[in-house]
């Protein structure tokens, strides 16, 4: 058959070609079954595809036809907004008690 036997991923690698597939070690490798009507996902290693911008697939053989026909690709997955703001925070040499409301008062000297 003419479908993909095999599926070879990159994840944020706009650079690859036909030349450099074979040589780069993809995110993940997929053995693909025949499947006409579609119906069969493969998941992905969660932890591999995280911060993903573009994706990259190389279908090295197929079902032994001389071409490979690919008909749809379906992708599932969450989107996350990435919010890239600048955080706020103070760091203290000298830590001014004044500074740090408890609701204590720590005017008057306890003594134990």
């Amino acid at each position: 058959g003419s479908s993909p036997s095999d599926l070879w991923v990159w994840i944020n690698r706009e650079d690859l070609d036909f030349s450099m597939a074979e040589s780069v070690a993809p995110v993940q490798k997929f053995e693909l079954a025949e499947n006409p009507t579609g119906q069969i996902e493969y998941p992905v290693k969660f932890s591999k595809f995280q911060n993903v911008r573009s994706l990259t697939f190389y279908f090295r053989s197929n079902y032994g036809a001389e071409s490979t026909k690919i008909y749809y690709i379906g992708l599932k997955g969450d989107f996350f907004k990435i919010g890239r703001e600048a955080v706020v925070t103070a760091y203290e040499l000298h830590p001014q008690l004044a500074d740090h409301k408890t609701g204590e008062d720590f005017s008057q000297h306890h003594l134990v």
